[in-house]
């Protein structure tokens, strides 16, 4: 009689596909490609990734990546690559250069549903992807040119693969596995495998599997697709860029842990330094994390075993590290929501389903205090970000309230799903028009745009803080007096004429005196510009919130 029913539940698994794949594409397309290219690049990392990317399909050198035209070896190339594939297939632009993490973000969400699909655990599955796809920093990090999405996608299908070899033994997906490891070595360096090894060994430990599933894992076909995935581009690197082993195998990834890296390009945190930032990653879903204290009917034991282990080593992994960043443990993400998303099926299984009521309820307000507070109440100094109607707002909020009571009445989860997925959306929709809105102040495309055709430009003292302007230029520019970390490198390595002190820049000045020269100042250096003995030698000509734009003074005053 059970195996007839769990027959029959089989038999209509491909319906309830159909309904969550339904209302989980156009979550999808709105939360990672609705006006994907709407703003400028940002100034910082994705000024510095789209720029590297863009040297390298104009150069066609593809072991090297280049930033500003010198040598840039922190990282392994594969976000690169795909980036430059992007940018030939679309052409160089913001859109194209924030496909290839917009993709990723979309990727994971889902292949956790196929994931839990393949337990027959699908409404886990769609919960997941669902709160993944509405999590709020989750989708602010996966719309932007960074490492750690494409990082989190990979390093996430290599443990996905290896759940389902561990839990159905087909050795596909142990070498899908090795494949999918190789490919987030590629990403972002051997951290990857340190966290996939800690991770794994610690549930093999606790599975009491240790060496009878170590000797299974260590599939020879598997390895040498990992190592034929890694090794070409680290041998081929190390050969054609000396200094390149210390550099990026020690420096980069020892040093970096330990604090002693040279130059420090990152900051550093208390040890609860990543806990409010999970907080952020996944809300309006936040309330839901407190789920998870409550007890359930025991199920799936092995796989929360491997899910919380796989949440808890990047944590400590990252958070006794020395270097910190905001979205480091993006990585944690995936069994987060998996977790939550089993708590929310058992408890509604049990008919327990007060508990989420109160954290549906919970989020909802949350959504809407912070949303109504920005309209009503918007921060002096920050009235750009303030949401331009209250009609939306509130369109969203009747939505929600609808979707609560009919949860209320139905005890059907969907609902609940529905009603704070609408929060995330309409919250969603208007920091997409705040960024517009701001795009001078994070971006540099329109001082890019103006001084493209111009043929000399200088930057004074920044780098990191101006880059989005040399994605614009598509040409390199002479850093005077550098401060920059990421240049560093390329500045001890690389061509010694994009870089120069203030009495070289005042040699060259007098030496063209008839030349067009344009100076571009971070606010932040403004006050040392004018302090130096090149203030003379050059007017503000414009500003766009914190970059200056600084013409020679002795060229007679054009129109802009």
């Amino acid at each position: 009689m059970e195996q007839n029913k769990e027959n029959s539940h089989c038999a209509y698994i491909p319906k309830i596909s159909r309904f969550w794949l339904f209302f989980l594409v156009p979550v999808l397309f709105i939360s990672f490609f609705y006006q994907l290219g709407a703003y400028g690049l940002l100034n910082n990392n994705e000024g510095l990734y789209g720029e590297i990317a863009r040297e390298m399909l104009e150069s066609g050198s593809y072991i090297i990546p280049t930033l500003n035209y010198v040598p840039y070896i922190e990282k392994p190339p594969l976000l690169y690559w795909l980036i430059a594939i992007s940018y030939k297939i679309f052409g160089v632009n913001e859109f194209a250069a924030r496909l290839i993490p917009a993709l990723s973000g979309a990727a994971i969400c889902g292949s956790i549903f196929v994931f839990a699909r393949r337990l027959k655990m699908i409404d886990v599955g769609g919960f997941a992807a669902v709160i993944m796809a509405t999590s709020l920093g989750y989708i602010i990090f996966s719309r932007m040119v960074f490492f750690d999405g494409l990082l989190t996608a990979f390093l996430s299908l290599s443990l996905l693969s290896f759940y389902t070899w561990y839990n159905g033994g087909q050795r596909l997906f142990l070498l899908l596995c090795y494949g999918f490891l190789g490919c987030a070595v590629m990403v972002k360096g051997f951290v990857a495998p340190v966290l996939f090894g800690l991770v794994v060994g610690g549930f093999l430990l606790w599975e009491r599997a240790f060496w009878s599933k170590l000797r299974k894992c260590l599939d020879p076909i598997g390895i040498l697709i990992f190592v034929a995935i890694v090794l070409p581009w680290h041998l081929w690197a190390s050969l054609e860029e000396e200094g390149f082993s210390w550099f990026y195998f020690i420096n980069e990834h020892v040093l970096r842990f330990l604090d002693l890296r040279e130059p420090k390009d990152y900051y550093t945190g208390p040890l609860y330094y990543y806990i409010p930032r999970i907080l952020g990653y996944v809300f309006p879903w936040t309330p839901f994390l407190g789920l998870l204290a409550l007890r359930t009917q025991p199920s799936q034991e092995v796989l929360k075993k491997f899910l919380w282990l796989w949440f808890l080593v990047p944590l400590a992994f990252f958070s006794l590290s020395k270097a910190k960043a905001n979205y480091y443990m993006i990585v944690g993400i995936v069994p987060m929501c998996l977790l939550v998303s089993m708590k929310i099926t058992e408890l509604l299984k049990d008919n327990r389903w007060c508990p989420i009521l109160v954290c549906g309820l919970l989020s909802v307000f949350l959504g809407l205090v912070l949303w109504g507070g920005a309209y009503f109440f918007p921060i002096k100094g920050f009235e750009i970000y303030q949401p331009k109607s209250p009609y939306l707002l509130f369109f969203v909020a009747i939505l929600s309230v609808l979707g609560m009571s009919l949860f209320y009445i139905k005890r059907q989860g969907i609902f609940m799903l529905f009603s704070v997925a609408a929060i995330s959306g309409g919250l969603f929709i208007t920091i997409l028009g705040s960024a517009q809105q701001a795009e001078d102040f994070f971006s540099g495309k329109e001082v890019g745009s103006f001084l493209a055709s111009k043929d000399e430009v200088y930057f004074y003292k920044n780098y990191e803080e101006l880059s989005s302007i040399v994605f614009y230029l598509k040409k390199p520019v002479t850093i005077v007096d550098s401060v920059s970390s990421d240049l560093r490198y390329g500045e001890e390595k690389g061509d010694s004429n994009r870089f120069c002190d203030s009495a070289q820049m005042l040699k060259e000045y007098e030496n063209r005196p008839r030349e067009e020269i344009y100076m571009v100042v971070h606010k932040k250096s403004l006050h040392d510009f004018q302090n130096s003995f090149l203030k003379t030698k050059f007017n503000i000509l414009f500003s766009k919130e914190n970059i200056f734009v600084l013409e020679r003074t002795d060229l007679p005053k054009k129109e802009l």
